[in-house]
């Protein structure tokens, strides 16, 4: 570009990086960023921030690090867009580790951290399944007395969800109430599947009720946790109730029909499984093996082997055919003796 004469000087390669970057280009501005490089024209921070947060939005943790360093080099402090974006890019790639050494790191090039800093770090640490850390997060940030949002909360709980610890989440919730940052529904969405991992569905469904009480609508992840949470439970009943709640006001997913139909199958209720299952065939969405094979299994628990296997068939033309099925089937004729 810079040999063919149709960028020339340092301000021409900040409008187009800056382009690139509102365009989501982090390809073009990553070349842009090189040939400015290559031509030993003079850097500047708004055009290096351009490159950085395209490759943030390109979800380039590497090559944003790479501009960073280049940054450096030409002799310019990276300030806190830089840093935010660096760190924001890192959560993108789940470089938890390179997000909080650069916060560390930010301190010695004389930036002030601000809450965007932090939750760009928590971010990354939420989207690693890092829960320690992303809690050692928070606690710095009330200890430096910068304000707490819903971000620096969702990402904490997030973070604790993702590894199955329950009570941290429930713990942060009730935190969160007590310091008036009101909950917003992804922070109740990520408390009900933390409950979830955790086989608490009384505690699923009373975070689920909060939502209400919040005056908060309940979306499809809010019911399908929910739902996992009363099936992995056994709790065939309610597992129907949250089925038939969501139908009412929700576009279901197939999740949430899965988990309704597990529980059915647990419960050896073969026939509210068929009908569960007959009701996915007749919408839009498609059975999939998981729907298939837990009614297979129902019918099987239920002593009913032969519509088990004629499901089985059914299931076939739909082409939700695999291994798990197949296994389903394979145990409804050793139950009923039909080996041969």
């Amino acid at each position: 570009i810079r040999q063919a004469g149709l960028l020339k000087e340092t301000k021409e390669y900040t409008s187009a990086i800056g382009a690139c970057r509102h365009l989501s280009l982090w390809t073009q501005a990553v070349l842009l960023f090189d040939d400015l490089q290559r031509g030993l024209l003079e850097l500047n921070a708004i055009l290096c921030n351009s490159a950085v947060s395209a490759c943030e939005r390109g979800e380039q943790w590497l090559l944003a690090f790479a501009v960073l360093g280049g940054m450096q080099l030409a002799g310019l402090q990276p300030d806190v867009i830089t840093c935010n974006a660096a760190k924001s890019a890192c959560g993108i790639g789940r470089r938890w580790a390179l997000a909080l050494a650069l916060l560390r790191a930010t301190g010695g090039f004389s930036v002030r951290v601000d809450v965007v800093s932090f939750n760009a770090a928590a971010s990354a640490c939420e989207k690693a399944a890092r829960w320690a850390p992303a809690l050692g997060l928070l606690r710095d940030l009330l200890r430096r007395g910068i304000p707490v949002d819903a971000i620096s909360r969702n990402s904490a709980i997030s973070a604790c969800e993702k590894c199955g610890r329950w009570r941290w989440s429930l713990e942060l919730v009730d935190w969160a109430c007590s310091v008036h940052l009101p909950m917003d529904r992804i922070g109740y969405n990520a408390m009900i599947s933390a409950c979830e991992k955790g086989q608490e569905w009384t505690l699923a469904l009373a975070a689920l009720d909060g939502l209400r009480r919040a005056g908060l609508e309940r979306d499809a992840v809010s019911c399908n946790s929910a739902t996992s949470a009363c099936e992995k439970a056994l709790r065939w009943q309610a597992s129907l109730d949250l089925l038939r709640q969501a139908s009412g006001s929700l576009k279901t997913t197939l999740v949430t029909h899965n988990a309704a139909i597990s529980a059915c199958g647990q419960a050896s209720d073969w026939q509210r499984a068929e009908v569960l299952l007959d009701r996915v065939c007749c919408t839009q969405l498609q059975p999939d093996a998981f729907a298939c094979s837990a009614a297979v299994a129902a019918c099987e628990a239920g002593g009913e082997w032969a519509r088990g296997l004629e499901r089985m068939v059914r299931c076939a033309e739909f082409g939700a055919v695999g291994t798990v099925i197949a296994t389903a089937g394979i145990s409804s004729c050793a139950a009923a003796s039909l080996w041969a």
